[in-house]
């Protein structure tokens, strides 16, 4: 006989597809800073498997009589560090990128798509950004920090049968109603701030979308994306900020957006992506 379909999460133990932590100047980095810390960063990054690189570059511009002159030697604002993912021996390498950073003269950040544990990651932030955080901080102006989670599920059965309420609490403050009674598409997008200190704002968003992906017949699978996200944006900016108090930051969102998506997600969901167990994402 035939089990119920019903929802899973893309991984054995989690659901998540894709995780970021970003920090943002609130002006940009100098040349020269920036060059100092992108050496550091590549060095880091090249001896921790990030050995795809790509150079953000735009063309230096200098004025003469009033007019834009484009000069021949390009700037570079910044670069990316990729590793990819590892298939069997034999196999053909793979395009899909695993880990990433970003450093630019407007934001650091990190990105992961094979997520291990919150511990773990959080550990490999402070040592692919921690250098480039001490560099920067104090010298920049941090603008905001944002911690970024995407979940996704997808559904066993036909889409008509997809119900939301398999994956989404209805008495969640975080969901739109009408979503429940939907079998087609539908998304609930909402975001507010949430009351803070005298220094920051933070924002706390929540999206969800139905899509259809083609299957490995003819008939399209309905998955779910879940994005959950906090950012603190700086009200008073100023330069007493440290890399080890922005990392701790991170480490109190990461919290947070645990217990949020206990408030979004079933029970039963919860307890299969380990929120309920005593297990951490």
């Amino acid at each position: 006989m035939r089990s119920m379909a019903q929802w899973h999460p893309i991984n054995e133990n989690h659901a998540i597809d894709v995780m970021a932590a970003i920090v943002n100047f609130a002006e940009p980095v100098p040349d020269l800073l920036l060059k100092r810390v992108v050496k550091s960063t590549e060095d880091l990054a090249f001896a921790s498997g990030l050995r795809s690189r790509h150079t953000f570059q735009q063309p230096f511009l200098s004025i003469i009589n009033g007019q834009a002159a484009v000069q021949q030697a390009p700037q570079v604002q910044g670069r990316i560090y990729n590793s990819i993912v590892e298939g069997p021996p034999g196999e053909p390498l793979s395009s899909r990128i695993a880990e990433q950073v970003q450093v630019t003269q407007g934001f650091l950040a990190y990105r992961t798509w094979q997520y291990v544990s919150w511990n773990w990651q959080l550990e490999r932030i402070r040592a692919l950004l921690g250098s480039a955080l001490s560099m920067v901080v104090g010298s920049v102006l941090v603008g905001n920090i944002r911690l970024e989670y995407l979940d996704r599920f997808y559904f066993d059965g036909t889409p008509d049968q997809a119900a939301p309420d398999l994956v989404l609490r209805k008495d969640s403050p975080y969901v739109a109603p009408h979503v429940f009674s939907r079998r087609d598409l539908w998304h609930s997008h909402t975001g507010a701030f949430l009351p803070g200190d005298n220094k920051s704002k933070r924002l706390e968003q929540v999206h969800i979308d139905a899509l259809d992906q083609p299957g490995a017949n003819t008939e399209n699978i309905r998955c779910m994306n879940l994005m959950t996200a906090r950012e603190d944006r700086y009200i008073e900016v100023g330069d007493d900020q440290s890399a080890e108090e922005i990392l701790a930051s991170f480490d109190a969102m990461h919290d947070d957006l645990i217990k949020l998506l206990g408030e979004v997600v079933t029970k039963d969901i919860a307890g299969r992506i380990y929120l309920t167990n005593g297990a951490e994402p």
